[in-house]
């Protein structure tokens, strides 16, 4: 597994938006996702600051978009 960046659906704002997709961020291949607070453009070179993301677990991202797609 690795950190890639994809869309995925902004819990925040219910958007669909770039986001970094974080290997091993809750531990051993448990992914988190981060949206950029501000809304830019990611960059996979790009420190994963607290103050500039917001990141979830990727489960909670996963069943947001099971629920927009019903």
């Amino acid at each position: 597994m690795s950190t890639y960046i994809d869309q995925a659906i902004n819990p925040k704002t219910n958007k669909v938006q770039s986001a970094f997709f974080i290997d091993d961020y809750y531990g051993t291949h448990n992914y988190g996702v981060g949206f950029r607070k501000d809304g830019g453009k990611i960059n996979i070179r790009d420190d994963i600051v607290e103050s500039e993301y917001e990141i979830y677990p990727i489960e909670q991202i996963k069943t947001q978009a099971e629920e927009s797609n019903s």
